[in-house]
């Protein structure tokens, strides 16, 4: 922690310059499960000249799991720390977009084989 300490006051500084700006200490888990128990809240809505409205919830995160907040409908996007650091000041994330890629499927599959190994055929055949 000493190490990051000047890391750490930012952040802090951070929490205390902007509303929905949260900061989680150091220690306290993985950032994919620190978002879903303590922050995600998948959708939540607010009134706005009389009217709700929806917001879809999202994760920015430098650490490789990042992503297993998709898994619960939240979209989760990995960053290297720059553009982490630039989202927290309000700077746009961006992202590229790839081809969507489409594939049906039907028939079944033999005894032995598993629906990871249809995966693995699939993306190694699709490339």
């Amino acid at each position: 922690m000493e190490r990051n300490h000047e890391r750490y006051m930012f952040l802090k500084w951070g929490k205390q310059a902007f509303s929905r700006f949260s900061v989680v200490p150091p220690g306290t888990g993985i950032c994919h499960q620190v978002n879903l128990e303590y922050l995600g809240k998948a959708v939540w809505s607010e009134l706005q000249d009389g009217e709700w409205i929806a917001y879809p919830d999202s994760l920015v995160g430098t650490d490789s799991h990042t992503t297993m907040i998709n898994g619960l409908g939240v979209l989760g996007w990995g960053v290297g720390g720059i553009e982490a650091e630039a989202a927290m000041l309000g700077q746009p994330v961006s992202m590229l977009i790839p081809d969507v890629v489409g594939f049906k499927l039907t028939g079944k599959l033999r005894e032995g084989i598993t629906a990871t190994d249809l995966v693995l055929t699939v993306t190694q055949n699709a490339a």
